[in-house]
């Protein structure tokens, strides 16, 4: 397909090293085994003529959660030798860009909908924490968790790349929804101030290239946005692909020029009339100019190695790397340079010449400006000879005061993987300048002690002022992964001058440590859970005191995995939290835990109250699978319970499957239940073919033939539809009278406002599966911005074909159960041990992958075609016009 998420680009960087990554498409990186090949322009290297790359840290370049995982970035040589995998739990990816001091930047493309694309700074053996680090489980999980404690909606793309974990890098800037695509630094002086030095992006779904201005902050970064070029409203096919910069200083963009973006289809596939653009963008009157480049000499190579042209500056690094010694009085002139990019470049070639290099390195690490001492720090991380290492150390060690926090963060990336003995000393010297705020630092501090937590660890609390009160304290142990971390949290939890919202980012630390030290460490930290789990003195809830709570059953849930049930101060917890919970989503979460403790009646009363929500329809699960459903089959008896059985039709498992169909026959029952039975049946994957059966042999009940061929006709087998028009009532159809085609009907304005109307109406019914804002069901992509990245074209051809461009990550998949139960929706989180089920109805379900048979990625979407059988013309017309509409703020 052509989703992507793959291998796009190498770029040089000013090290003489190639950079690239990769999306979480590809899962393992291989060279050719046993010399070059004839490699084939389409599709894999046969099997017996590859081998797996094996990097410079000694890992297989495998997408496998040891420790790497879905997309990566790394660096190499030019021969493609000393791979090195330099980040890792991307998405998207798309192309790294590097600058001239050896920084890397990049964007990545968030889940369809989830307004989550992101910028990143690439702090070297970073984990970007799109899947979760210890399960491999998508997004959705952490996010449904904080949905329970409250979290608002705008957090989600915070969840959406775990950005509350510790060991995930923060994202340096959130854009919104978009296709992110290429990426370039411009280093040049013909645009304006603003956009020199800084990074220049594509984004081809909200139809933009933009400057994202960097400044330091801490040991990291913080950026704003500066639009550089957009296109007008008229214009829907402007898909910017790729940016470049010229060597006269202009930028170029390339433009797919479509009217969809991914997804498996696109509109401009004939090849005689197929078309892109090219834009160059200068100041106004610029004439475009090629300098010219030489590089005859040092001279003419200095020259071209500060073009902003990479090609150029290839040609001439390569030229002078081969020069060496004589090529060092032109770049030790550079090195004087008052830009500190040209003095970098040269610096990075220098320290390539033998004897004297070392000497420019050295002055380096004493330079006023800190990039300069960062690259310094760089070039000696590249140099893996003993000698080199020794050297690296003894820099680290001359600069672990530093008064700048980013080279500091260099400084603890420069420990990682050392094992010599010095190492957790400057660790923890690094470490008690952590200021408990800068998380970019306290990553940092996790990169560089990685294999060695219990030796830095006990360096750091060696000294002063360490005490778990304190916030920084708090945050490395969160952080950490030795022997003595859950300790330090549980401490840190008993703390009373740390805040209840610290403490419940603390507790997720736990699930990072050793399982022995975290199951002995929770049962020890039951009396903390007990006391902040008490009521309000006075009875009066506040935010402090429902957080307070919320980290009492964090902690009670992972007593719970942690097979601490039997205990009787867990039991007593656990049954003074169900008392304070009743009511509340949260209640449903520890009868999950504990199903014995639950008031069945509590059970009930919540799907009762909450009918459309997830929760109700794990309780109604529940209580079905305890075998506690004569509680509600007596509450079914009322007229006024028909919400209870459209939660029922979401659990779709055998037992609740079973139970509807008993319901629709049973006469005991009123008709307006078994009516909502009728309609939850059709839900089921063969529920039409049993109403169809039941109608065939005359058993279908009179008083629900007519509801019954009103469902059919929308089901999504064709087969099921056509005979349902044969054997039951049919209720009025529209007339089939054919479209116009896509270009007529893109042409015409429709009225926005009836469109939203006809958006959430029972005959387009587009609310069931999709949300705009808050109203709607989150089955398929969120439309909230739809109309920033399709045009008309493109949104007639989501609606009238929807399963010729299925979003990437929202195919559907078929799951057949050893119990015979099928299962069909959209995966939403996979671990090994269980994948995670949305169906069309919005329900979340979760199956053990031993529970299953088989699996299959269905080539239909979701989301049924016929969808325009409902409407008329100016119908349709209405709705595309509301769609087009739902632009990006």
């Amino acid at each position: 397909g052509d989703h992507d998420h793959c291998l796009h680009a190498f770029v040089f960087g000013p090290d003489g090293k190639l950079y690239f990554n990769f999306g979480n498409e590809v899962r393992s990186l291989f060279r050719p085994k046993g010399g070059t090949l004839e490699l084939p322009l389409h599709g894999a290297v046969p099997e017996h003529e590859r081998e797996p790359v094996v990097d410079l840290d000694g890992k297989t370049v495998e997408a496998h959660g040891k420790p790497y995982r879905e997309g990566m970035v790394f660096r190499c040589d030019l021969d493609g030798s000393n791979v090195e995998t330099l980040a890792w739990n991307f998405r998207n990816n798309y192309e790294v860009a590097v600058d001239a001091f050896g920084t890397l930047w990049q964007s990545d493309n968030d889940d369809d909908g989830n307004r989550g694309v992101r910028i990143n700074f690439v702090m070297e053996f970073g984990n970007y924490g799109y899947k979760d680090e210890l399960t491999g489980a998508g997004w959705y999980d952490a996010w449904a968790k904080a949905q329970l404690r409250g979290v608002e909606e705008s957090q989600r793309p915070y969840y959406h790349w775990h950005q509350h974990d510790p060991g995930v890098i923060p994202n340096l800037l959130q854009t919104g929804g978009g296709s992110p695509t290429g990426i370039a630094i411009y280093e040049g002086t013909l645009l304006p101030e603003t956009f020199r030095g800084q990074i220049i992006h594509c984004d081809a779904g909200p139809r933009v290239v933009r400057c994202y201005p960097v400044t330091p902050s801490g040991a990291g970064y913080t950026a704003s946005i500066e639009n550089l070029l957009t296109s007008s409203d008229s214009d829907q096919w402007y898909r910017p692909s790729d940016v470049c910069v010229s060597p006269d200083g202009a930028v170029y963009v390339s433009d797919w020029n479509d009217a969809g973006v991914g997804g498996h289809y696109m509109a401009d596939q004939t090849l005689e009339t197929m078309s892109g653009r090219v834009y160059r963008v200068a100041p106004r009157g610029h004439t475009a100019t090629l300098p010219p480049a030489k590089f005859d000499s040092a001279a003419d190579c200095m020259a071209s190695l500060a073009s902003p042209n990479m090609a150029t500056r290839y040609l001439a690094w390569t030229t002078l790397a081969e020069l060496g010694r004589t090529a060092e009085h032109q770049l030790g002139k550079a090195w004087q340079s008052h830009s500190p990019r040209t003095r970098a470049r040269a610096l990075f070639l220098l320290a390539r010449i033998p004897q004297s290099g070392s000497g420019y390195v050295d002055t380096a690490l004493k330079d006023e400006d800190e990039n300069i001492r960062i690259v310094a720090l760089r070039i000696l991380r590249q140099d893996r000879s003993p000698e080199g290492k020794q050297r690296l150390l003894a820099a680290v060690e001359q600069l672990v005061r530093d008064p700048s926090p980013a080279v500091r963060r260099e400084c603890c990336v420069a420990l990682r993987h050392n094992s010599a003995a010095q190492v957790p000393s400057l660790w923890g010297k690094l470490a008690a300048q952590y200021d408990g705020q800068d998380r970019w630092y306290l990553e940092a501090l996790g990169i560089g002690a990685d294999g060695r937590w219990n030796e830095c660890l006990a360096e750091y609390l060696a000294h002063a002022d360490t005490t778990p009160s304190q916030r920084s304290t708090a945050d490395i142990a969160w952080r950490s992964r030795g022997s003595e971390s859950a300790g330090l949290i549980a401490a840190a939890l008993a703390s009373t001058e740390l805040t209840a919202d610290d403490k419940l980012r603390l507790v997720r630390g736990f699930d990072f440590q050793n399982d022995n030290e975290r199951q002995r460490t929770l049962l020890e930290v039951i009396d903390v859970a007990t006391v902040l789990g008490r009521p309000p003195e006075g009875g009066v809830e506040e935010e402090t005191s429902r957080t307070s709570r919320m980290v009492a059953i964090e902690l009670l849930l992972r007593m719970a995995d942690a097979g601490h049930r039997e205990d009787s101060r867990v039991a007593q917890l656990r049954d003074a939290m169900l008392t304070a919970c009743r009511g509340t989503n949260m209640y449903v979460e520890l009868a999950r835990k504990f199903p014995a403790a639950a008031d069945p009646q509590g059970l009930l009363e919540y799907a009762e109250q909450h009918s459309n929500d997830s929760s109700a329809v794990e309780a109604l699960r529940l209580l079905i699978s305890r075998s506690q459903d004569d509680l509600l089959v007596a509450a079914l008896k009322s007229e006024n319970r028909t919400g209870l059985v459209e939660t029922m039709s979401r659990i779709n498992d055998r037992l609740s499957n079973d139970l509807l169909r008993r319901m629709l026959l049973d006469l005991d029952y009123p008709a307006v239940i078994r009516q909502a039975a009728v309609v939850a049946v059709a839900r089921q994957r063969d529920g039409g073919k049993y109403l169809l059966q039941l109608a065939e042999s005359d058993r279908l009940p009179g008083d629900l033939k007519l509801v019954a061929g009103s469902v059919l006709s929308t089901d999504r087998d064709q087969q099921v539809r056509d005979r349902a028009g044969e054997l039951l009532p049919m209720p009025k159809s529209r007339s089939a009278r054919p479209l116009p085609s896509i270009e007529e009907l893109a042409r015409r304005t429709g009225d926005r406002s009836h469109g939203e109307l006809v958006f959430f109406s029972e005959k387009a019914n587009c609310g069931k599966c999709h949300q705009v804002g808050d109203k709607g069901k989150e089955v398929g992509p969120k439309l909230t911005e739809i109309g920033t990245k399709l045009g008309k074209d493109g949104l007639y051809l989501s609606i009238l074909d929807p399963s010729a461009g299925v979003s990437f990550g929202y195919e559907t998949h078929l799951l057949e159960l050893k119990n015979g139960v099928q299962a069909t929706g959209l995966i939403v989180s996979e671990t090994p041990d269980e994948i995670v089920m949305k169906s069309s109805e919005d329900v979340v379900t979760r199956y053990r992958t031993s529970d299953i048979e088989s699996r299959q990625k269905l080539a239909t979407s979701l989301m049924p075609s016929g969808v325009t059988e409902n409407l008329d013309e100016q119908e349709l017309v209405d709705l595309i016009e509301y769609l087009s509409s739902l632009r990006a703020p």
